[in-house]
């Protein structure tokens, strides 16, 4: 299997959004039947403008099967980068496609000038918290459902 990764343009907002909604049945566990809304018409602009902010996807065979939002937080004190939602399609996971999304992550990183990275996932996210453990990431604090993690990059 042939995969490959990009950033996304502005035509993949469709497909990336029917995977944030994919992303929101799995870890709130909804079913089907029920209606989850996904992103707001105009929410993901702004990985789309000129600024600092970006989607990375991964594609195979011109599908569009993950993607990695990746917002970049200038402030008074620190800076960072934010992994804002990650998603790989049920079908393509245990294929490296994280792992490789958070080197791109680090990279990104480093190409900004910026040595940390913070995200947040639910704790029930036990598959989610290993692979940011493995890859280097730490717990940083709780909060309510949600833990925080930190990874600084050299």
């Amino acid at each position: 299997m042939n995969i490959k990764y990009r950033v996304a343009v502005h035509e993949d907002k469709e497909i990336i959004n029917n995977l944030f909604i994919e992303m929101l049945r799995s870890i709130y566990k909804i079913p089907e039947k029920e209606k989850v809304s996904g992103y707001g018409d105009e929410y993901m602009d702004k990985y789309f403008e000129d600024n600092n902010n970006i989607i990375y996807v991964s594609v195979v065979d011109d599908i569009i099967v993950g993607y990695l939002s990746i917002n970049a937080h200038y402030e008074y004190e620190e800076n960072f980068i934010y992994l804002d939602d990650f998603c790989v399609h049920e079908t393509f996971r245990n294929l490296g496609i994280g792992k490789h999304f958070l080197k791109m992550a680090d990279e990104y990183s480093n190409t900004l000038g910026i040595n940390k990275i913070i995200l947040h996932v639910e704790i029930e996210n036990k598959r989610a918290i290993k692979l940011y453990e493995s890859n280097g990431f730490i717990v940083d604090s709780f909060d309510d459902s949600r833990i925080k993690f930190a990874k600084t990059v050299r």
